[in-house]
């Protein structure tokens, strides 16, 4: 059986731990370690467990007849047919110095696994040969790879002997020269010594020695023992320079300094045998769990897994210990600092008190009524003895001891769901005085003070004195003093007793829910259920929660002691040290850590042991443990599924789509998932995955790191990094953006000369445009200023001057020299102002007029500036048409309208309408001046070219105007005209 400290000298203490055994021996059996169970609903393949291993780094394997599972503290994985392995039973692993997991089925199959690949050695089909019809029983590694391989039912004696790399050609048959019958030929090599078993005829039948040997072969001891059973396997366990070894029912000791033997039979079969701190010998039994033994072979303290057989006993890194069993998958042990005693027999029912007493001593209350009083041993073992059991006190019923308040010497206050009573002098007396039923109640300057539902008392430690100290009107949870002053906690706040008033007072600072109060240098801590703990001295108030690293804001108890405070929470227990500076060191203990509790309530504390109940046992815990080794670290990378080396940089082309890195923290007395935080320079990101995928990493430098939250709630960084580092894509080197330079350079040039070009031919084109528009202009003065035309104005000149009418020819020859000057004028250029294209055309409208007689009349209206320039000889030859195929015919006199209004920022709109006999009565008309159509051609193809050099629409529409009869109103002729700069 283990225990919370391991006994140090064992032979200094031994006498007096065989004498307590013997005297307490009732009581220690419920004293038992606290394991940790894992079963197939865990993730083991198998609750048939053969064997347990844990290997260099840290990882823990199970055979099982289901295949072998390697933890990580988190997971199973499991190896079996499905992925390799010859056999999915398996009876044994072993570590070579390579890393190298060596394993071994029921079949007889050798083989390892690598980096979670399994390996079947060409030997196998040798070995097969070897073993016939018996099978192989054990194999052992040299540190130079050398396979040794045992097996049963060898004739003669005999092992294999295969060097690497384990083909048929290296094995070698290596036989006894002391026996020639079969036997069983165990293996187990440590770095000097090979030891086996053989068979030897004997006077009773075959005898059964084991023999030593060094690496050379040489014999260091044979003949050790004699025995005859043959069914005789040997399991070894070597420490503190001794050989430990079992066959069935017999356990033996070879001290390899002196070379003597030591035998003890026992009265079960051994399964197992293995060493914990190499002190106390373990040996487990078919059915019977774990006995311990010390090094002399002597039995200490019973045993426990009673009822399990457990198959091998092996440590890890820790110390911790892990047991495979044969009907009950795997036990582990990891926390010897941690000892639960639960209450013995017919007393095994709920703790509801716990309190330690001035001599060093617990008191202990169950809800059946049961006071027991508990104490320490030398070595730290508890042993109890019952004080007090109801049926047999011969005073009124006590039911539920929820208050045990220690007094003088072995006297204490008794608070029970149903009474009050006191302990003293070996008996226990009903306090009749006071029959409420109470709450909280503390030892406080010489003094009880009880709290009950509202009331508080004062009783003196002789139980002779009841005392009414005040009334509070809330559920009081806990009472202390500090300053010589009575505080009173509950689900409202904080009280103050005060002495003149007889009463207490609400402190109105702390208005929420606190569970207990504790006092120590002049300041108080409030344990409250929502805000950690709150730290008062004065008026001043601090707060340790979870912020600052407590495990838990919903506290339950709180237990001083110097300047080293313990909470106890949901999550489990924080010890605070106050440095008196507003700083704190916190130091957490989960739940897990203690295994098994459901909860933690009030704490106590005996010298070094802090203590605790939970349902209906008791933990003890060593606050002076040192803390365990720890492994957090990097295990595997994958780059595009390729697996990448983590000792060195790992450099990625920047298309690499996916980065998988796992990484494992061997915190084997957690339970559950553990939880990791990761960071490559994007900040801390939380998970209880055991792999991350980093995708589409951008070019750069990375350092990936990680931690792992321990059962202490402090986060343990890996013992490696990630360097990570993402090449540049290849457009983004030098040499890439200096061809890029270059060849867009080319680009450029060739794009610019292509647009200078471009360019220069739209400027040919445009010339080409103009010197064709100043033709068609020319044209267009030539086609206005007709022969017939001057020949008609001529010859109304002459008119007017046969009919004496001189004031008419006078006006007459005025406006047409005007006329004539001005069209000759702009006839060099090919723009004009929208005022001298009106000053032309009202020049030409009065001509016409006065040849005419007044035949019609005309009005030209414009309503945007006269500064604009348009195109030179585009709307008189409309005007004309209105004239001459329009009005002229018209019987009646005519008028004509021209307007002139803006379009937009490129062109405005020519308007030209007249009430004429309209297009139809003017084509039935014979008129010598019907090729005026070839002006109107020749500014329909201008106004075509200006469309194509300004990429703007400029054409002419014309209407003929009818009414409801379709007779004839007129014509109206819109011209879109550019505005030229």
């Amino acid at each position: 059986m283990l225990f919370s400290r391991i006994i140090k000298d064992l032979k200094k203490y031994f006498s007096f731990i065989c004498s307590t055994i013997i005297a307490f021996a009732n009581y220690l059996q419920a004293q038992e370690p606290v394991f940790k169970h894992f079963t197939a609903k865990d993730g083991l393949p198998s609750n048939e467990a053969h064997f347990v291993l844990s290997d260099s780094k840290g990882y823990v394997w199970i055979c099982t007849d289901a295949g072998i599972a390697k933890y990580n503290a988190n997971t199973f994985k499991l190896f079996n047919t499905s992925n390799g392995m010859p056999d999915n039973t398996i009876f044994e692993v072993k570590e070579d110095k390579s890393g190298k997991i060596w394993f071994r089925t029921f079949t007889s199959k050798i083989g390892y696994i690598l980096n979670d690949s399994v390996y079947n050695i060409e030997a196998n089909s040798v070995i097969n040969s070897f073993v016939g019809d018996g099978r192989v029983i054990s194999f052992a590694i040299e540190s130079n790879g050398n396979l040794f391989i045992g097996k049963q039912n060898s004739e003669p004696c005999s092992f294999l002997k295969i060097t690497p790399p384990y083909k048929t050609s290296n094995v070698k048959v290596i036989k006894s020269t002391y026996a020639n019958k079969c036997g069983i030929d165990v293996l187990m090599l440590n770095e000097n010594s090979l030891v086996y078993t053989e068979a030897r005829n004997g006077a009773y039948g075959l005898v059964y020695h084991i023999n030593i040997l060094n690496k050379d072969l040489g014999v260091i001891l044979r003949d050790s023992i004699l025995h005859t059973d043959t069914w005789a396997v040997a399991h070894f366990c070597i420490g503190n320079n001794a050989l430990f070894y079992n066959t069935k029912d017999i356990l033996i000791k070879f001290d390899l300094k002196n070379k003597t033997t030591q035998i003890k039979k026992e009265g079960f079969r051994m399964l197992a045998i293995g060493s914990y701190k190499d002190s106390i010998l373990l040996v487990g039994g078919y059915s019977k769990g774990i006995y311990c033994y010390n090094n002399n072979l002597q039995q200490i303290a019973g045993s426990f897994l009673n009822g399990i057989s457990p198959t091998c006993i092996t440590k890890d890194f820790q110390n911790g210990l892990w047991i495979s069993t044969l009907e009950s998958g795997l036990y582990y042990y990891g926390n010897d600092d941690v000892v639960k005693y639960k209450m013995p027999g017919e007393d095994a029912s709920s703790i509801i008190s716990l309190v330690c007493t001035d001599q060093n001593s617990l008191l202990v209350g169950l809800v059946n009524s049961s006071i027991y009083e508990l104490n320490y041993t030398i070595d730290k073992r508890i042993i109890s003895a019952k004080l007090f059991e109801d049926k047999k006190s011969g005073v009124k019923k006590m039911e539920g001891v929820n208050i045990l308040i220690p007094t003088n010497g072995r006297s204490f206050f008794i608070g029970a769901a149903t009474g009050n009573f006191f302990y003293k002098k070996d008996k226990v007396h009903h306090f009749e005085k006071l029959e409420q039923s109470l709450r909280v109640g503390s030892k406080i300057n010489d003094k009880l003070i009880l709290c009950a539902v509202n009331d508080v008392f004062e009783v003196d430690t002789a139980f002779e004195t009841l005392k009414h100290i005040g009334k509070i009107n809330d559920r009081v949870s806990g009472v202390t003093s500090c300053n010589k002053e009575i505080f009173v906690c509950g689900l409202k706040g904080l009280y103050k007793y005060n002495s003149g008033k007889n009463n207490f007072e609400h402190d109105h600072r702390f208005t929420q829910r606190i569970e207990a109060v504790a006092e120590n240098n002049g300041k108080l801590y409030l344990a409250t259920k929502f805000n950690g703990v709150l730290v008062v001295k004065g008026n001043k108030i601090d707060t340790i929660s979870e912020k600052r690293g407590l495990i838990s804001n919903i506290c339950k108890s709180i237990y001083a002691n110097g300047n080293e405070l313990w909470v106890a929470s949901n999550r489990g227990i924080s010890k605070i040290t106050d440095h008196n500076n507003g700083n704190y060191d916190i130091l957490n203990y989960s739940l897990d850590y203690f295994v098994d509790p459901v909860e933690i309530s009030k704490l106590c504390m005996l010298g070094n042991y802090l203590l605790f109940h939970s349902a209906d046992c008791i933990y003890s815990f060593n606050t002076n443990a040192i803390p365990a080794i720890e492994r957090c670290s990097i295990v595997k990378v994958f780059a595009n599924d390729l697996r990448k080396d983590i000792d060195s940089e790992i450099i990625l082309d920047y298309n690499t789509p996916d980065l998988k890195i796992n990484y494992e923290a061997l915190f084997y007395n957690l339970k559950g998932k553990i939880v990791y935080r990761y960071n490559y320079g994007r900040g801390w990101v939380y998970t209880y995955e055991t792999n991350v995928n980093l995708a589409a990493l951008s070019p750069g430098n990375y350092t990936f790191r990680v931690e792992a939250l321990n059962v202490n709630n402090k986060w343990v960084p890996s013992s490696n990094t990630l360097s990570i580092i993402v090449k540049k894509p290849y457009w983004a080197s030098p040499l890439f953006i200096i061809l890029c330079i270059v060849i867009g350079t080319v680009i450029i040039s060739s794009i610019l000369f292509a647009i200078n070009r471009r360019h220069l031919k739209q400027e040919r084109k445009r010339n080409e445009l103009n010197i064709r528009l100043i033709e068609l202009e020319s044209k267009a003065v030539r086609s206005l200023m007709n022969p017939h035309f001057i020949f008609n104005s001529l010859n109304t000149l002459q008119r007017f001057i046969l009919e004496s009418d001189l004031q008419n020819a006078e006006s007459y020859l005025t406006k047409f020299a005007k006329l004539l000057r001005k069209l000759i004028e702009s006839s060099a250029i090919d723009k004009i102002s929208l005022e001298d294209e009106i000053n032309i055309l009202t020049g030409y409208l009065e001509i016409e007029k006065l040849r005419f007689k007044n035949a019609f009349d005309f009005k030209i209206v414009s309503d945007i500036g006269d500064e604009l320039n348009i195109p030179f000889m585009l709307i008189q030859p409309f005007v004309e048409n209105a004239v001459w195929h329009g009005l002229i015919p018209k019987k009646e006199k005519g008028e004509l309208n021209i307007s002139f209004k803006r379009k937009d920022e490129h062109s405005l709109i020519c308007v030209v309408e007249d009430n004429g006999v309209g297009r139809e009565a003017g084509a039935l008309r014979k008129d010598p001046l019907k090729g005026r159509s070839l002006a109107l051609e020749l500014i329909k193809q201008r106004l075509e070219l200006m469309t194509k050099s300004n990429e703007h629409d400029f054409y002419y529409i014309v209407t003929d105007k009818k009414d409801n009869e379709l007779k004839s109103l007129g014509t109206k002729v819109e011209i879109i005209i550019p505005i030229l700069k």
